[in-house]
């Protein structure tokens, strides 16, 4: 995955870029860093910005040295508005822009839709930055509206999605920016059936899994460019020793989050051939329960009444919910 996080300056991007990364496990790569690390010996940065000297590393080096970054996977790159908008540098900036739209999911992020609203937000902060605290205010005023009104018309032309940052806190912004990228962990539940009679699961107690053991089913993760259904199977395999006969969906799931991850779960029952049952070290004890008996003996925290009227029909092989519903766990515990 690749992610790029663009602003003008003072909007926050190099703060959501790092908690980005950090919740997604990504590297997290800097155009700043960068600029700072080349420049080491005309002072860093902002002196070769004050002095102009930067104007030969943009021509000259930083097109490539941001280019290297895009070869790379799984990052955040906080890129700086400059590198984004620049006219003083047009043609490098034009080849950064095409450069993250054509390698990365950009997100550009302004303060408000109101660009009054974004200016003096802007200027607010860009007042208590250090090297801007004797600047004439009226002047960082006049630059603050001149720099930001270049980057509505360049996010609308090259940023996958624009958020608005005023009024919310990083990690609101940051959920924000995950939830966008749809990053469901795609899984399974299988309810195993054999000569009518459904397979309870006592689960071994793990802190990350299980904390407090029960009863429950087969689950699982679907692995890249796996069918839900080639999950079902291979779970049920994994974790009972047993071959699967027929997997009929559920037309019903959930999405729920659990840890760092965001996760889509579908339903299925699995008619399974006779077998003798092999648990793997996820679960301690099985057994074949009626539908009644089953029903009261597992973990499950929703509505049982319709859980049973769900598989009686899947048990003659017919389907309770006409299209594919998701219950989704987040609106029902906020």
């Amino acid at each position: 995955m690749k992610i790029t996080i663009t602003g003008p300056r003072s909007v926050g991007k190099t703060t959501i870029s790092k908690i980005v990364a950090k919740k997604l496990r990504l590297n997290y790569f800097s155009s700043d860093e960068i600029g700072e690390k080349h420049l080491k010996k005309e002072g860093g940065l902002d002196k070769a910005i004050k002095s102009g000297t930067v104007g030969k590393f943009i021509k000259d080096s930083a097109y490539g040295l941001i280019r290297e970054i895009y070869k790379k996977d799984n990052f955040v790159f906080d890129l700086s508005g400059g590198a984004f908008s620049s006219r003083k540098y047009e043609e490098a900036s034009k080849k950064v822009r095409q450069s993250a739209k054509k390698n990365s999911v950009i997100f550009g992020l302004l303060p408000s839709k109101n660009s009054k609203e974004s200016e003096l937000f802007l200027f607010e902060r860009e007042k208590e930055r250090t090297h801007f605290k004797d600047s004439d205010k009226d002047e960082l005023l006049s630059k603050t509206k001149k720099s930001y009104k270049k980057f509505p018309p360049l996010f609308k032309d090259f940023c996958n999605e624009i958020i608005y940052t005023k009024g919310k806190t990083p990690e609101k912004i940051v959920n924000e920016i995950i939830s966008k990228l749809n990053l469901k962990k795609r899984k399974v539940l299988a309810f195993v059936v054999n000569e009518g009679k459904f397979l309870a699961l006592e689960m071994t107690k793990h802190p990350d899994h299980a904390p407090e053991g029960g009863w429950f089913v087969v689950t699982g993760g679907v692995e890249e460019n796996e069918s839900y259904e080639d999950a079902v199977v291979r779970e049920i395999l994994e974790e009972i020793g047993l071959d699967t006969e027929e997997i009929i969906s559920l037309n019903g799931g959930s999405i729920y989050e659990w840890g760092n991850e965001l996760c889509e779960e579908q339903n299925f029952i699995a008619f399974v051939k006779p077998g003798r049952v092999i648990l793997n070290e996820e679960h301690s004890k099985y057994d074949w329960l009626d539908l009644d008996e089953f029903i009261e003996r597992i973990n499950w925290d929703d509505d049982k009444i319709l859980l049973k009227k769900v598989l009686e029909k899947a048990l003659n092989k017919k389907k309770y919910f006409d299209k594919i519903t998701f219950k989704d766990y987040r609106r029902a515990n906020e």
